[in-house]
């Protein structure tokens, strides 16, 4: 259960302790607020007083942030000014509320508290492991093939409730959904990578946000412009670094063959294609086929997904091959739930594991994606060769 640090220099009126959640500890100054955090669980929410200095609680909220990126802190204030929103948000503060917002304050306690209990803090120091983990690539050279969903259902799928330990990837840098699909707050992105000289292994747990147990993310860049400054190098060593200290990676790719979803093809150990039971989309799949051919990728490690393939489009299974030209390996039915699961957070996979959906997407893990069945680089071209082909294609 979650626990509360309520700092306030006065004893709080009853409807607010009534409002929080947990064991509720009272600490009178911010220097008692940072001891009471240092002995509670990883799980705690604290909630500053408007009575406190708000430059202070701005540097507090600094600090015990970059101590403790998975705390949450709600920051109190007798009149809400937008600009004092935005600097509390830019210093690491989940919400602000006013004080005489009891309700809001019970509200969004309550949310928080939902979020940490399905929430475990990445571990800083990954497990000695004994084989590298297997790089799977989402992938649709099209818009609107629901990409992301079958990547952070699948990703859950593989995670099993924490059987397994799954990194996901949200390699769409300019325009990634994982964040807001799983709805987790970007502190830490890829884009922090960018302050690095040169690759830095022992810092990439600080760029993970935890979206459960054993299941961590790499969410894309919050700002414009940034994944244009990221240095392609980078991708492919992040995944290689991410896959020998996680089971599974699944990495989430934009629309296009890019040179950061180049370089997670180049890593990947499989690659999950996803289309819509419509002409267009599966006309670009047969493209995105002909041009993974022309430069080099084994035919032996793609999985065609069909997805919303029971939507009623006049076209037959075997219309979609016919377009394809080649054999579809799993269908994954549409579902009114799939947009209700994206807006409370949580994958369906998840939520739901008897639905439709979640028994397609362990079919397709138990026939394709299971790590004991396929060996790492097994049907890979050499690296060389896909760099003169693609060379050759440019």
């Amino acid at each position: 259960m979650t626990a509360t640090v309520l700092c306030v220099p006065l004893t709080p009126p009853a409807e607010v302790t009534t409002a929080l959640p947990g064991t509720v500890t009272t600490a009178t100054d911010l220097d008692a607020a940072a001891r009471a955090i240092e002995a509670q669980p990883e799980g705690v929410l604290v909630v500053l007083a408007p009575s406190l200095e708000f430059d202070d609680v701005l540097a507090f909220v600094e600090a015990q942030v970059a101590l403790r990126p998975w705390l949450d802190v709600v920051v109190m204030r007798e009149r809400v000014e937008l600009a004092d929103v935005r600097r509390a948000v830019r210093a690491g503060a989940r919400d602000v509320l006013e004080a005489s917002d009891i309700t809001g304050l019970a509200d969004t306690c309550a949310v928080l508290a939902d979020r940490a209990a399905r929430r475990v803090v990445p571990a800083l120091v990954a497990p000695e492991r004994t084989s590298r983990g297997k790089v799977i690539t989402v992938f649709s050279a099209k818009g609107g093939a629901g990409k992301t969903t079958v990547a952070t259902n699948l990703a859950a799928t593989l995670n099993d409730r924490g059987a397994a330990r799954v990194c996901l990837v949200d390699f769409d840098l300019e325009f990634g959904d994982v964040a807001i699909t799983l709805r987790l707050d970007p502190r830490k992105t890829v884009a922090d990578m960018l302050a690095w000289d040169e690759f830095t292994p022992d810092a990439v747990p600080t760029l993970l946000t935890s979206a459960g147990p054993r299941f961590d993310c790499l969410l894309a860049p919050v700002g414009p412009g940034q994944s244009e400054k990221l240095p392609t190098a980078l991708t492919g060593r992040l995944l290689e670094h991410l896959a020998e200290n996680y089971d599974y990676v699944v990495v989430d790719t934009p629309a296009g063959f890019t040179e950061h979803v180049l370089a997670a093809l180049d890593a990947s150990d499989h690659l999950v294609l996803i289309t819509a039971p419509e002409l267009p989309s599966l006309k670009n799949l047969r493209l995105t086929l002909d041009m993974l051919d022309l430069l080099g990728y084994s035919k032996d490690i793609r999985s065609l997904v069909v997805n919303r393939a029971d939507v009623k489009a006049g076209l037959t299974p075997a219309d979609l091959e016919d377009v394809t030209m080649t054999p579809l390996t799993a269908h994954i039915p549409s579902s009114p739930d799939v947009p209700a699961s994206i807006n409370r957070g949580v994958p369906l996979a998840v939520d739901q594991p008897d639905h439709p959906l979640s028994r397609a997407l362990r079919r397709l893990v138990a026939e394709r994606l299971d790590t004991d069945r396929v060996v790492r680089g097994k049907h890979r071209a050499p690296l060389f060769a896909r760099l003169m082909r693609r060379k050759a294609a440019a």
